[in-house]
């Protein structure tokens, strides 16, 4: 499974996206780093390896209430129905999003980007790059929960195509609140 490679720049760092490992300065060379890249960092996005599960891990001990253990990812990971991608940085996981695969839909279990490392489009970036690796296998549903209080998350959600289509109430613990349930649906190629 290959990811396009795509191109966003900001005004910290350029991202690719893609599993070869290159990256794209603002001159439009492909670059791993030299010269052109001194003093820009770089992100990469990539399906996630095995190496990085402890590092996942140790961000989602970071980012929720409630996280997933190693263990839990190690197993997940090793399940075809899952799928990972990371966000790079100096071979340091500054964040991942996953996905549960049923049939044509596919459940987001989990964004989560370092608390350092926001307000960077990071965590929009990996949306993007899992639905994209989603559509690859032929997903063409894509659904999420999450708290109906995060604002700036609902909004982000909202600009990639998702809709509102219900509540779950007192989904989550620590702090306990509702969930929204949101969709972005796409009709097949014919």
């Amino acid at each position: 499974l290959q990811l396009k490679l795509a191109l966003m720049e900001g005004p910290d760092f350029p991202i690719a996206l893609g599993a070869a490992g290159i990256f794209k300065n603002g001159t439009g060379r492909e670059r791993a780093g030299g010269e052109a890249c001194k003093g820009r960092r770089h992100m990469l996005i990539s399906l996630m390896k095995e190496e990085e599960i402890p590092q996942v891990a140790a961000l989602e001990q970071v980012c929720f209430s409630e996280p997933w253990t190693e263990q839990g990812l190690r197993e997940s990971f090793a399940r075809p129905e899952y799928l990972f991608v990371t966000a790079t940085e100096d071979d340091q996981v500054v964040g991942y999003a996953g996905l549960y695969q049923v049939l044509d839909e596919g459940d987001i279990t989990n964004i989560a980007v370092l608390p350092s490392a926001r307000e960077k489009g990071i965590g929009t970036v990996l949306t993007r790059a899992l639905i994209e690796a989603g559509e690859q296998r032929a997903i063409h549903a894509f659904t999420l929960e999450v708290r109906v209080g995060n604002a700036a998350a609902i909004h982000i959600y909202e600009k990639l195509g998702f809709v509102p289509a219900g509540v779950r109430k007192g989904f989550y613990e620590k702090p306990k609140e509702d969930a929204l349930i949101m969709w972005r649906r796409q009709m097949p190629a014919q």
